[in-house]
């Protein structure tokens, strides 16, 4: 009976570990631009610190721009509130330059396509939810 008991333990507690693996959610996240060259970063953020500038706590895809357009698929999420920084990197630093007075000069964008003046957008205005029951694609314009 012990040893019944025991069994059953263990194969509940392999569903619930197994289940959690099969309800993560997969975000594709698919870049337009009009430019056709440039490698393409996307940071995908789960909270406010940084965004959108600051991506060293966010996790960060690079691929190479391409005419069709540009994908990143981020999956394993768990349901919650995230938001995406993209940019276009031109020159290969892995940063959004900016001219002298802080205005890009590299094609950028975020989630919600979400294009303020005169300020950075806030990571309210370009969250999402996630729930990690169903996939979502999010299409993102980026420019100058």
């Amino acid at each position: 009976m012990k040893k019944y008991v025991l069994s059953l333990v263990y194969f509940v507690l392999g569903l619930s570990l197994f289940s959690g693996v099969l309800s993560a959610a997969e975000l594709t996240v698919k870049v337009e631009s009009d430019v056709n060259d440039g490698n393409i970063g996307c940071a995908l953020f789960l909270n406010p610190k940084g965004f959108p500038m600051d991506a060293s706590g966010a996790i960060v895809k690079f691929a190479q721009n391409t005419p069709a357009g540009t994908e990143f698929i981020f999956s394993n999420l768990k349901s919650g509130k995230y938001a995406i920084s993209v940019m276009n990197d031109q020159n290969g630093n892995k940063i959004l330059d900016k001219n002298l007075i802080g205005i890009p000069k590299e094609e950028w964008g975020v989630s919600n396509n979400v294009r303020p003046n005169l300020r950075a957008p806030k990571f309210e205005e370009a969250v999402f939810e996630v729930d990690e029951k169903s996939d979502l694609t999010l299409k993102i314009r980026i420019e100058k």
